[in-house]
């Protein structure tokens, strides 16, 4: 039986390996780079590559102001066949594993556009489809499409198209807990006051009423009907109460012309069937209060439907990757909002199986973000504003941030408990 050649490192690579190593002006390497390829010795060949390898390394991590994790913090207690490969420690062959079950306690992504950031989502996206469903959703950049040349069973919604009523209670759960759900994520996201919760809530439990939902009819009132039952109210037209009526008119109103037919069903697509497929949902088109507030419903009537269903626990069942976060997590306290319903649902949904994926362009987002997140990455930014808010939330040097702007595409910083910040590469996903 003949043995096979063994396999010779390319000249080319040797030579790329040189310049990296800033030896390839040094007479002894040239000598001896001019030696292999004249000789034709694999041996030698390997051996210069191998030296050369080493030093590229050096040379690249020094002025790095990183320390390398290691094998042991990054592996410990992590099964790795239930876990994603996020990226490949810089300079080192160590993988970082992160469990499935983690991602249960959220994460942020941040990154400028053309750093590698989609391209992280891709990649924990299309592993943890083969752990449970995942959720995509996506406001104006559509780049999850090319998600469906490796997954063809993802379903594609948009914003017309996503049949959901936000005032059908879910299987389970009590009809005053889905007025209060409802009214809450209405007027925090639309900024609307006390008095505007107040009237809707009693708009609502009427509707309620008149639908006997109370007793257990599935005739759902849409938000056609709460509109009409908002209108029909007698109030003098100079007093708080025309005020508040109008505001939810307003909101009202807005909602229904931009997707006209979405909310003219009683009941849309079911909750339980929902939370056992993958699907990405588009929402191009809509308000960001509009789209705000779709995505937070949805969000609440997964985990209400949960909680009344006990179905509890720490382990990952649903996967939500929010793009463009800014949208749904815009920062700053607003007096009328008091509290960002997102950052309500970061706190509760872990026992119930729910992990969210916040990524943005930028850092500038709602604080409870950072602070509910286990798992934080940040790729290469420009913005000195968004520079210094992930060196706070990140708990980075001044000479670990000066380093966000030099990161090379597809290099994040990586911020999990117990670990000091660390960088690693993230691999390419090849979409096709």
């Amino acid at each position: 039986m003949s043995q096979l050649p063994e396999v010779r490192i390319s000249v080319d690579k040797l030579v790329q390996l040189a310049e990296l190593a800033k030896l390839d002006r040094e007479p002894w390497v040239q000598d001896v780079l001019r030696a292999a390829v004249v000789s034709g010795n694999v041996a030698l060949a390997n051996d210069i590559g191998h030296i050369l390898h080493i030093s590229a390394i050096e040379e690249v991590l020094r002025g790095i102001p990183f320390r390398t994790a290691t094998v042991t913090e990054l592996l410990e207690h992590v099964d790795t066949e239930k876990a994603a490969l996020l990226g490949i420690v810089l300079g080192t062959d160590t993988p970082f594993l992160y469990p499935f079950d983690w991602l249960n306690q959220h994460a942020y992504v941040g990154g400028a556009s053309g750093t590698g950031k989609t391209n992280a989502l891709y990649g924990i996206a299309l592993q943890v489809m083969r752990h449970c469903p995942v959720w995509w959703f996506d406001r104006d950049k559509e780049d999850n499409r090319h998600l469906i040349r490796l997954r063809p069973d993802i379903q594609v919604f948009d914003a017309q198209n996503f049949i959901r009523n936000p005032l059908e209670v879910q299987p389970g759960v009590k009809p005053t807990h889905q007025i209060t759900v409802f009214m809450n994520i209405f007027t925090k996201y639309n900024a609307l006051l006390d008095g505007s919760y107040s009237m809707g809530s009693k708009a609502v439990y009427q509707l309620y009423e008149e639908h006997k939902v109370f007793e257990g009819s599935t005739d759902y009132p849409t938000l056609y009907d709460f509109l009409d039952k908002v209108k029909s109210y007698k109030v003098s037209r100079y007093s708080r109460d025309a005020g508040y009526q109008d505001s939810i008119v307003n909101r009202l109103e807005s909602y229904l012309l931009e997707t006209p037919e979405v909310y003219g069903y009683s009941r849309g697509f079911p909750i339980e069937e929902l939370a056992q497929r993958s699907f990405v949902l588009e929402v191009k088109g809509l308000s960001e209060r509009h789209s705000r507030c779709r995505l937070a419903w949805l969000l609440y009537d997964l985990f209400l439907w949960r909680i009344a269903n006990s179905q509890r626990g720490n382990a990952l069942r649903n996967l939500v990757v929010i793009d463009e976060g800014k949208s749904i997590a815009q920062p700053g306290y607003n007096a009328n909002i008091g509290f960002v319903p997102l950052a309500s649902i970061l706190a509760q949904s872990r026992e119930t199986g729910l992990g969210i994926i916040l990524a943005d362009q930028t850092a500038h987002l709602d604080e409870s973000i950072f602070v509910q997140s286990r798992l934080k990455m940040c790729f290469r930014m420009g913005s000195g504003e968004d520079i210094e808010r992930i060196r706070k939330t990140f708990a980075l040097s001044r000479e670990q941030a000066a380093h966000i702007p030099k990161l090379d595409t597809g290099q994040a910083i990586v911020r999990i408990p117990k670990v000091d910040p660390f960088l690693i590469k993230v691999p390419r996903v090849r979409l096709g």
